[in-house]
């Protein structure tokens, strides 16, 4: 499955991946992969894509807040999203480091896949319960001094199929069928309803939750 974005979705996520990085305390901002990357945004900027990617295939929003150390939950409820920049040989792989899986336990992970050549262009790769990757993972390690992994490969994973409709299109049905006239915009590369005439000016966001 492939999500596609325009450049006006990747600029706005681009700047909230900007900052996440900034939120971070320096210790942590400046060590191990966001040291090692030649753009030091690199990690929030796909990570914060691939993110957005599964959200538009269950009709949700990333979470556009910024948090010092993020929230020990996932990216959706009970969901967390990886995602992979590699290209090269062999089967792509979902990779957990050990210690973030005692620490997080999502009922289910999802698997995708960028060309940081063209960000616009996600792959859905694949998704797996957490009960089935414990019973098909396998430990490894990508090197003596790199951090032991729990992996399993793309081919035991599920497919991901379209699961919930937006809540923008739930609104809009609703509107039409009551006759109620709103104004429908982008704001912030987002979807918003507007409802006006004689009704209450009231914004809401493609989650339904009432701006303002």
């Amino acid at each position: 499955m492939i999500v596609e974005f325009t450049n006006e979705e990747i600029e706005y996520l681009k700047k909230i991946a900007h900052k996440r990085h900034e939120a971070k305390d320096l210790s942590f901002r400046d060590s191990g992969v966001l040291m090692n990357t030649k753009n030091m945004y690199d990690p929030h900027i796909i990570g914060i894509i691939g993110e957005a990617a599964y959200g538009k295939v269950i009709g949700q929003e990333i979470d556009h807040n910024i948090y010092k150390v993020r929230d020990p939950n996932q990216d959706f409820d009970d969901i967390e999203v990886k995602t992979l920049t590699y290209f090269g040989a062999g089967e792509p792989q979902l990779k957990i480091k050990v210690k973030e899986y005692e620490i997080k336990q999502p009922n289910l992970y999802v698997l995708t896949r960028i060309d940081k050549r063209n960000l616009n262009r996600v792959e859905i790769l694949g998704e797996i319960t957490r009960k089935k990757f414990d019973l098909v993972k396998k430990k490894k390690r990508y090197g003596e001094d790199k951090p032991w992994n729990y992996v399993v490969d793309r081919s035991q994973m599920d497919s991901v199929k379209k699961s919930g409709v937006s809540h923008i299109k739930i609104l809009k049905k609703a509107y039409d069928e009551i006759g109620v006239k709103y104004k429908e915009e982008v704001i912030k590369g987002y979807v918003h309803l507007t409802v006006v005439g004689d009704s209450d000016f009231r914004v809401f966001d493609s989650l339904g939750r009432l701006v303002f």
